[in-house]
């Protein structure tokens, strides 16, 4: 059983003058938490420092809640002056754990608990006790080493070997002192620069340590390591001058290190301190070739330019240029056209992806490639190239696709001879009723409906049906075409010769006199749904198909769950969600996020936090406290997730502007992992400042417990060791520990110096005066108050009596 150390309190109880000779005795050692089991392996020792031999009798009893007899077992009976004698709960186990002994044992019954006890020595069979101590768990002695009383201290304390020193004098070597080690902050030592694919062989990777430091420091005992188990340390061994003076660098080639860092999937370079404490991990995803990954700013960015074993030179990877040529071709339906990218470039010499998108829904991933389009109309070219490192550019081209002249030349002439019937009915009699542009299997299926409305039939001779202007050649009704009252007309794409696009198009009916009767626009009809007018609610659906009947829609609604931040914690990476919360800190065209805390029922939910992200950083202008509805897919699970948006019309405004009131503040010893992905104010001691970190602990002695980094000057605060602070903002975790993320200078809170003291939970940061515009407190400010008060005060008391000596002296006079 597991214990804590003992402590001895001895009690010696004078009896008789006929146990004088017993005053001496003292218990010196005792094994109650034996290595195994306990039990018959306990034992304790006792000491004669008397000036006389004892001799123990069959009077004697041995004490630990009941009495004990105790039986010779080994040795004489007479214990000699300054000589031991040990008894044992089972004597014969005694002598196996301890066969060098030679000593006096007896053999006894005990069973000596591992939390405390009353033990005690009788030599008149039990009726007093004049040897009695008891013991209680605080100090040594456990997991099979003996508490030992140790007499040129009189203080008891654990044995120095295992097993303890039974019938033996207790022996303690004192350790010598050693003088204070060296500090040294570590922290100074960073990596600045790495290459984890150059070009050419990859036995030329390296890995740059730099010294930020005022002071030189030996690097011995530092180490490196990649995700791998392998772990690379610097020493004596290495063959390499260790000393990195103040504001050098040191290159670690990979025949050094033996680290191979990973080129495509991704790796981490990770520093340790000679304690194997680490200092950062700097983790990237893909390495481009003859690029080193560098730091600027306590930022590492990707540099063109690799610079080992001098600063860093940041070269950012440039956009390319997109441009269109049309090499031949003319601007003909059903021609071949060819398209090129050549002439399109990247600054860097990049190799090039290429997208290019017809408009007619033809895609292509060549540099040059010949397409020819099957209906007239306008289309947009759109080139989309992309480098190596993602970065996009994009070029346009509208052109217009006609007919051959002899194809028009044919059409005017047919429309010549066709007789024009009067139009003798109203806009709401005839009209386009349902059409499927996207039928299951071939697109021959399609088809177009009209309706008659009226009372009264319709001939549609001299009439036109088309899709959008510019698209396929209009049908033209040539002769008399008769839809009866209250019935309709179903006109198959194998009469008409109408081709609708799948994804954008519209639907027109033509007058005689080539006036726009009806047009009716629409996108991306899902496969094998028509676009169908409904008669009763007046507005245009998505339906099943139903040619030539009255279309009876029912609608099914399916209502969207708008779901809180906090349910968006359990979904997984590309799950389409919807979710509600309100604004908590600012969204521009500068940063690809922002956050969003939960928002329900009135209620501001402070604990689960999103963060809404735009690669294009494409948001439109939001306000703190503003209420948002977001539709977006997640990037990112976790304790804070990440919802990554298309555009800007993905978020919805709400008309509601939340006054929030700040999160209630947690004292930084309190903060633990379920506080993580909220958004919190931490109060705190500053025990370090180094550029925009400050670390904060409970107390200026002890370790820092959270990180707080500020991507702004803090200058103007004046934060420095000692302060008491409150920081604001959403906190996060990394591989050194707790980190919070304050947006600006308005989210830091700077109190009076806490000179060493432990912050108390009593002493709120609410209680003294902060000043709004710095977030200091002026103490000078208040100190002028109070000199204006008590001044105030003693003006007005003279006026007091005086005017009360004046009335005095007035009434004196009048009598």
């Amino acid at each position: 059983m597991k214990k804590k150390a003992i402590v001895l309190t001895i009690v010696f109880l004078f009896c008789s003058k006929a146990q004088a000779s017993t005053d001496d005795l003292v218990f010196s050692e005792i094994m109650y938490d034996a290595v195994g089991a306990d039990s018959g392996h306990e034992w304790v020792e006792i000491f004669n420092g008397g000036d006389q031999d004892l001799v123990a009798s069959s009077t004697w009893r041995f004490f630990d809640g009941s009495n004990h007899s105790l039986n010779l077992y080994h040795g004489s009976s007479t214990i000699l002056v300054n000589d031991y004698f040990v008894v044992a709960d089972n004597a014969e186990n005694f002598l196996l754990d301890y066969p060098d002994f030679s000593g006096n044992l007896f053999d006894s019954v005990m069973s000596l608990p591992n939390s405390s006890s009353t033990l005690g020595l009788s030599f008149d069979s039990g009726q007093n006790y004049p040897l009695e101590f008891f013991y209680d768990s605080v100090l040594g002695g456990e997991s099979g080493y003996s508490l030992q009383l140790n007499t040129s201290t009189n203080v008891w304390q654990a044995s120095q070997i295992l097993g303890g020193s039974p019938g033996e004098e207790n022996i303690f070597v004192e350790e010598e002192a050693h003088p204070e080690e060296e500090i040294f902050d570590w922290s100074q030592i960073i990596v600045s620069e790495f290459i984890p694919n150059p070009v050419g062989s990859d036995d030329e990777e390296w890995i740059e340590l730099y010294n930020r430091g005022v002071e030189d420091i030996n690097l011995e005992g530092f180490s490196l390591q990649d995700n791998s188990v392998r772990k690379f340390t610097l020493d004596l061994d290495t063959n390499i001058d260790l000393l990195l003076p103040s504001n050098g660098y040191k290159i670690l080639y990979k025949n050094i290190t033996g680290i191979s860092l990973n080129n495509s999937s991704g790796d981490s370079v990770k520093l340790y301190d000679p304690d194997d404490n680490i200092l950062e991990t700097i983790s990237y995803t893909n390495a481009l070739e003859g690029r080193s990954y560098a730091r600027q700013d306590n930022v590492f960015f990707w540099t063109k330019n690799p610079t080992p074993g001098s600063d860093n030179d940041i070269v950012v990877n440039q956009a390319p240029t997109a441009q269109i040529v049309v090499e031949n071709g003319d601007f003909i339906v059903g021609e071949t056209i060819s398209f090129s990218a050549k002439n399109s470039s990247d600054p860097e010499g990049d190799e090039l992806d290429f997208k290019w998108d017809f408009g007619d829904g033809d895609t292509s991933s060549k540099e040059t490639i010949k397409h020819k389009f099957d209906n007239v109309g306008a289309y947009t070219i759109i080139l989309r190239i992309e480098d190596s490192e993602g970065l996009e550019n994009r070029s346009e081209l509208s052109i217009n696709i006609t007919r051959k002249i002899e194809e028009i030349e044919q059409i005017n002439s047919t429309e010549q001879i066709i007789e024009i019937v009067p139009i003798d009915f109203g806009e709401d009699d005839l009209i386009i009723s349902e059409f499927i542009p996207n039928p299951v299997g071939s697109d021959d299926n399609e088809w177009i409906e009209i309706y008659n409305a009226s009372a009264k039939d319709i001939d549609l001779r001299a009439w036109r049906l088309d899709d959008q202007d510019g698209g396929s050649k209009p049908y033209l009704f040539s002769s008399s075409t008769i839809v009866s009252a209250d019935d309709f007309l179903v006109v198959q794409r194998s009469v008409s010769k109408i081709t609708l696009n799948n994804s954008t198009d519209s639907v027109r009916l033509i007058t005689p006199a080539e006036e726009l009767w009806q047009e009716v626009v629409y996108e991306k009809i899902p496969e094998g749904k028509s676009y169908a007018w409904d008669l009763s609610n007046s507005e245009w659906l998505v339906s099943d198909p139903m040619p030539e009947q009255k279309n009876i829609l029912v609608l099914e609604k399916m209502e969207e769950i708008i779901l809180s931040t906090a349910e968006v914690k359990d979904f997984a990476k590309k799950d389409k969600v919807l979710t509600q919360g309100v604004v908590i800190t600012p969204a521009d065209d500068k940063t690809k996020s922002f956050y969003i805390a939960g928002w329900q029922a009135g209620e501001t939910d402070f604990e689960n936090i999103l963060e809404i992200y735009s690669y294009h950083k494409n948001f439109p202008e939001l306000k703190i406290g503003q209420v948002v509805m977001v539709v977006g897919e997640i990037s990112k699970t976790g304790y804070l997730p990440r919802v990554k948006i298309s555009s800007r019309e993905d978020i919805s405004i709400n008309d509601v502007l939340v006054d929030l009131v700040e999160p209630e503040i947690t004292e930084v010893e309190n903060i633990d992992e379920d506080f993580l992905g909220g958004y919190l104010r931490i109060r705190g001691v500053v025990v370090k400042k180094s550029g925009k970190n400050i670390y904060l602990g409970s107390d200026i002695e002890e370790d820092y417990i959270l990180r707080a980094y500020s991507n702004f000057s803090t200058k103007e605060l004046e934060i420095k060791k000692g302060l008491e602070v409150i920081i604001k903002g959403i906190l996060t975790e990394t591989d050194s520990g707790f980190k919070i993320l304050p947006q600006n200078l308005a989210d830091l809170w700077v109190s009076q110096q806490v000179l060493a003291e432990k912050i108390h939970s009593s002493q709120s940061l609410e209680e003294l005066e902060i000043n709004t515009s710095t977030n200091f407190v002026d103490n000078n400010d208040n100190k002028n108050q109070v000199k204006q008060t008590l001044l105030f005060l003693l003006v007005g008391s003279i006026v007091i009596v005086v005017m009360m000596v004046v009335k005095r002296v007035t009434k004196k006079s009048s009598r």
